[in-house]
């Protein structure tokens, strides 16, 4: 081999370091469980189960262009076609507020260099929606009726495997919420405790990618309800 071969042959080397180099920055910066990046399209079929009937329908999620307010970057995520949250991120996790409510809340403890504060524990704001009464009494319709809860969420694992119809991911982060909530019940004579259990795997360079939500009470006037939320395509 001559001398500019040598030389021709060590500038490739170099030029295939540096791209393993670059993917292996890529493959980092994408390690990211909750991504905020303008024109991410994420596809979930979400199936509810209400009294035995079983309701399957699409979810289209978008992430839309940020905007500035009071000084900080807000990411819009639009839901079949409505904005319905905006979220930031800095040193002490992802942040969530809606159109009506300026307060910003934790969503998820992680924070601008994806670290996953593990221990913390944290409240999301929720609503009953699968849980039915056995009765077919108008005033028992609880999907009628809006019964707000809060769920007290923390991370239960972090290297977690889960396969949905997008795929097999790996290393993902598992949080669950619990919590309970009344209703009332025989119409309107008594009240019920229902309680709620809600699940989410997020995997990393994607974001959200399958949700369990179990509602369940011991009260003989309801019945359990039961929602899945799998993801099918992203991009």
């Amino acid at each position: 081999m001559g001398s500019d071969s040598r030389r021709q042959f060590i500038s490739d080397s170099f030029l295939v370091i540096f791209l393993c180099l670059l993917v292996a920055c890529t493959e980092t910066d994408s390690s990211d469980y909750f991504p905020l990046r303008e024109g991410r399209i994420l596809e979930y079929r979400q199936i509810k189960i209400i009294r035995d009937e079983v309701h399957e329908s699409r979810q289209i999620v978008r992430t839309l262009s940020p905007v500035m307010t009071d000084g900080k970057k807000l990411y819009r995520l639009e839901k079949q076609g409505e904005i319905k949250r905006y979220f930031n991120r800095n040193e002490d996790g992802i942040f969530s507020q809606d159109q009506e409510k300026k307060t910003p809340f934790l969503y998820l403890p992680i924070s601008l260099r994806n670290e996953v504060f593990s221990d913390r524990r944290w409240q999301l704001p929720s609503q009953l929606g699968v849980v039915e009464s056995r009765t077919f009494a108008r005033q028992d319709r609880i999907l009628n009726r809006t019964h707000r809860v809060v769920l007290r969420y923390s991370v239960i694992g972090q290297n977690v495997e889960v396969d949905v119809p997008a795929g097999r991911f790996r290393h993902c982060l598992k949080v669950m919420g619990i919590g309970s909530t009344l209703v009332r019940v025989d119409r309107g004579n008594g009240i019920a405790q229902v309680e709620i259990e809600n699940t989410d795997w997020y995997a990393p360079g994607v974001g959200l990618v399958k949700t369990e939500r179990i509602e369940k009470s011991d009260s003989p006037f309801l019945k359990t309800g039961r929602y899945t939320l799998e993801l099918l395509r992203y991009q």
